[in-house]
Parts: structure tokens; C-alpha cells; sequence
């Protein structure tokens, strides 16, 4: 689980307190407890009403946290996305022992085994060496991250159908 999801897997629970005095109350409270925090309250006709009014806000109130909850997961796989570009940069790098860098050695192994769906005939050297002069900006022998992430934007621009 991803650091960022800590404490969302709490689940809210809603009651309803319907009260049959001369006037029903509907109260939509978060949790289980008297002391919990009310949410949402009505004054109804007829306990039908309330008990209508609860049910159509509780459903509410799961849908927007549903709704919620889908979105931070979206946010979350993003940084998941984020943080595994990363780790398989470093690891491929670090094979040389500098995890700053990729040499063209640890730049095709990373290209062959990580994104050969994505870079037609990855194995082939002279692709290799084409790309990674088309991206090694400083003409150094080796990528850096910034320059790698180049490689990522592009591929990703074409996957999506952003590419001209």
C-alpha cells in the first residue's frame, strides 16, 4: 500500500436517528457513536419522510465518497507511475555503480526489458545508439535522469495520441 493511502481504508459509517415525537427529526450522523459528528439533519412530516430523507442522503453521501475515494486512488497510481520510473532508473543505472547516470550498456538493457512494446527493434544496436544520441544532450556518453525523462514524455505523448 502506497504511504499516501494510510488511514483511507477507514470506513464512515452512517445511522439514522428517527425520532416519532410531533415532529421527525432524520439525522445522518458519521460513525457509530451519540458523540459522532452530524452530517446532515432534517425535520420531516411523517417518519416515512425521515426515513426517505436518511436513505436518499446516505446514498449521497457514499456516492460523493466513492467518488472521492476514486479520484485519490487516480492521484495516488500516479505517484506509484512516478516513483517506479524512478526505481527502474536507479536500478538499471546503479549497474555500474553510479545510479546517477545510464551508460548506452545499462540504457539498452533498461530499453529491452522495460520498454519493448513501446521502442520498436529495442534490441537492435543501432537503434539504441540513435536514441540515446537523439537524448544525450550534452553528448557526454550518458543519460541523466532529465535527459531519460525525455524518452518517457515522448513515449508517453505517442501512447496517449498527443504526438503530432
Amino acid at each position: 500500500m502506497c504511504e499516501g493511502m494510510k488511514g483511507i481504508g477507514r470506513m464512515i459509517k452512517f445511522s439514522a436517528d428517527i425520532s416519532c415525537s410531533s415532529t421527525n427529526v432524520a439525522s445522518i450522523r458519521e460513525g457509530e457513536d451519540e458523540g459522532d459528528t452530524v452530517v446532515s439533519t432534517c425535520c420531516c412530516s411523517d417518519t416515512a419522510s425521515a426515513t426517505r430523507y436518511c436513505r436518499r442522503q446516505t446514498s449521497v453521501l457514499s456516492l460523493s465518497l466513492s467518488l472521492l475515494l476514486s479520484i485519490l486512488l487516480s492521484l495516488f497510481q500516479m505517484e506509484a507511475a512516478i516513483n517506479t520510473l524512478i526505481c527502474q532508473f536507479k536500478t538499471f543505472a546503479g549497474s555500474d555503480g553510479s545510479c546517477k547516470t545510464l551508460s548506452k550498456e545499462e540504457f539498452r538493457s533498461l530499453v529491452a526489458s522495460q520498454l519493448p512494446n513501446f521502442v520498436q527493434n529495442a534490441s537492435d544496436p543501432a537503434v539504441i545508439d540513435q536514441l540515446m544520441g537523439s537524448l544525450d544532450m550534452n553528448n557526454d556518453g550518458e543519460l541523466t535522469f532529465d535527459e531519460f525523462w525525455q524518452l518517457i514524455g515522448t513515449l508517453a505523448k505517442k501512447q496517449g495520441g498527443f504526438s503530432q
